[in-house]
């Protein structure tokens, strides 16, 4: 589970191979995923890529 959006931001980062898989097989609240795209809108694209985004933030995502 990312408990937080510097949590998802480190993890999508990181070099090392399983920290990055996390950050596209683990869950977070929406409302990590909400920040996440409204503060970092360059991360908008990774988030889309976490397998575990609830479908109402695909949709706020699907006009990018």
């Amino acid at each position: 589970m990312i408990f937080s959006v510097e949590e998802f931001l480190e993890l999508r980062m990181s070099p090392d191979p399983a920290k990055y898989r996390r950050s596209t097989h683990d869950q977070a609240p929406t409302a990590v995923w909400r920040k996440v795209i409204a503060d970092h809108p360059d991360m908008r694209k990774s988030v889309a890529h976490n397998a575990t985004v609830p479908l109402e933030i695909l949709r706020t995502l699907a006009d990018d």
